[in-house]
C-alpha cells in the first residue's frame, strides 16, 4: 500500500486541516478548563473536609470537658465540705491550681484577680459593668456547683 502512494499526487485540503486543528485546540482548551475546575473543586472539598475534621476534634474536646465538668459540678452540688476542681475549658488559659477554692471558706477569700483568672479559664464573662468581688465569687460558685453568697 505504501508503494502505491509513492508516485501519486496527494491532495491536501489545507482549509479542512485548519478547521480540524482549530477544533482540536478548542477541545484541548475546554479540557484544560475542566481539569482546572476539577482541581479547584477538589481543593475546596479538601478544605471543607479538613474544616469538618477540625470541628469534630473541637466538639470531642468540648464534649469531654463538658462531661468532666458536669461530674465535678454534680459532686460539688451534693457536698458541703470539699469542692472538686473544675478543669479549664479547652483552648482557654489554665488557672493556677493553688487558687481553686477547695472549701467554702476558701471561696470567701478569693481575690478579684483570682476570680478573674478562674473565670478566664472557663470562659465566664462578668458583664460590661464593674462587678464586685462578691458577685464574681457568686458566679464562680454557681459555675462550679457550689452556690455561694457573701
Amino acid at each position: 500500500m505504501s508503494r502505491a502512494l509513492q508516485g501519486a499526487n496527494v491532495v491536501v485540503d489545507v482549509q479542512q486541516l485548519r478547521t480540524i486543528l482549530q477544533a482540536l485546540q478548542q477541545t484541548n482548551h475546554l479540557l484544560n478548563q475542566l481539569i482546572q475546575q476539577s482541581d479547584e473543586r477538589h481543593q475546596e472539598m479538601k478544605q471543607r473536609m479538613d474544616s469538618i475534621e477540625n470541628n469534630m476534634a473541637e466538639l470531642r474536646s468540648n464534649s469531654n470537658w463538658e462531661h468532666t465538668t458536669s461530674f465535678a459540678r454534680t459532686m460539688n452540688a451534693t457536698r458541703t465540705d470539699i469542692i472538686e476542681p473544675v478543669p479549664p475549658k479547652p483552648g482557654l488559659p489554665a488557672y493556677d491550681p493553688e487558687i481553686f477554692p477547695r472549701t467554702v471558706g476558701q471561696m470567701s477569700r478569693l481575690t478579684e484577680a483570682e476570680c478573674d483568672e478562674l473565670a478566664a479559664s472557663w470562659g465566664i464573662r462578668f458583664g460590661p459593668r464593674n462587678v464586685s468581688v462578691s458577685m464574681k465569687r457568686e458566679k464562680i460558685g454557681y459555675f462550679i456547683g457550689q452556690p455561694y453568697s457573701d
